[in-house]
This record gives C-alpha cells, sequence and structure tokens, in this order.
C-alpha cells in the first residue's frame, strides 16, 4: 500500500491546506491518500485539504482511520476523492461521502469530486475545478504554496489558491 498523509502516532496534529493525489497503483495492501493509524491521540484538525485518490488498482480508499472519529476535534471542509468503490473507512467501508459524515460525526461542509488537477504531478487546479472558495479561513495562514494571498473569507481548499477565468460568452 501507500500513503499520501500519514499520521502513526501522536495527536495534536494541524492538517490544514494540502493537496494530495495518488496515481500510481500498488501492488499489495491498502492505499489512502489520507491515513490514521491506530495509536493516534486526540486534538487533530483537519481542514481545507484534497485527499484524492486516482489509482485504479487493489483496495484504495480517499480517507482511511484506524482510530475512532474522537481523535478528530475538527475536520472538516475537505474534498474527499477516489476512483474506487468505497470513499473510506473508519471503523467499517465507507461507500460515500454522506458514510463518512456519518462516521466522522463532522465533515458537514466536505464534498467528494474529482480536484481538476492540472496533471498527475502538477497539484495546481483547473480553471475549471469546482473548488474555488469552498474552504474557510484558517487564522495564520495567509498563502498558498506559490505565495499567492489566500482569500480572507472563502479561501480554496488545497495548496492552491486559484482564480477561475472570467465567462465569457459568444
Amino acid at each position: 500500500g501507500g500513503f499520501g498523509i500519514a499520521l502513526d502516532d501522536g495527536g495534536g496534529y494541524n492538517i490544514y491546506y494540502n493537496s494530495v493525489r495518488l496515481s500510481t497503483n500498488q501492488n499489495s495492501g491498502i492505499s489512502a491518500a489520507f491515513w490514521v493509524g491506530p495509536v493516534v491521540g486526540n486534538g487533530n484538525n483537519i481542514r481545507n485539504n484534497i485527499f484524492s485518490n486516482q489509482q485504479s488498482a487493489n483496495i484504495r480508499y480517499s480517507f482511511y482511520s484506524n482510530s475512532p472519529n474522537t481523535v478528530f476535534s475538527a475536520i472538516n471542509y475537505n474534498d474527499y476523492f477516489n476512483l474506487g468503490a468505497n470513499l473510506g473507512f473508519l471503523g467499517s467501508t465507507l461507500a460515500n461521502l454522506a458514510a463518512l459524515q456519518a462516521a466522522t460525526g463532522q465533515d458537514a461542509n466536505s464534498f467528494s469530486t474529482n480536484p481538476g488537477f492540472t496533471s498527475a504531478t502538477d497539484l495546481h487546479l483547473l480553471g475549471s475545478s469546482s473548488l474555488n472558495a469552498l474552504g474557510t479561513p484558517i487564522a495564520g495562514i495567509t498563502r498558498d504554496i506559490d505565495s499567492d494571498t489566500r482569500d480572507v473569507s472563502t479561501p480554496d481548499v488545497g495548496a492552491d489558491e486559484f482564480t477561475p477565468p472570467n465567462c465569457t460568452t459568444n
């Protein structure tokens, strides 16, 4: 298997504004864009991330937690996308976003859509991406991965703050 972001031990993590895309198939095991081990402690804040698993073989998830939902102080405003049959795992397999929301007891403002990355290796978002302005402001984080200014009221999720092109008519 393989993991994009893995929390294996400890607690009190703040995981904000990340873009994860898994695209290389693994030979065996479970893969997850976001993985939480069985001994992770409480106080974890997971917001404004893109967890995209675009592998096409074996057991794969966007979100996989071996720990109970109580380890998450806040988990919301994330994009969970998976090409596989199941979106996530938390105590049992979670088929879709509604099941993931029920399992975490949070994620009310999260979504499940193909993020629309520029390519498999360039995780900037295309202008046509539906993820514009879907995040929530987080104090102290004012710039994205390119040092572009984050929108102060409706930032984008993921590492890239982007501006979609203006609509035009012909």
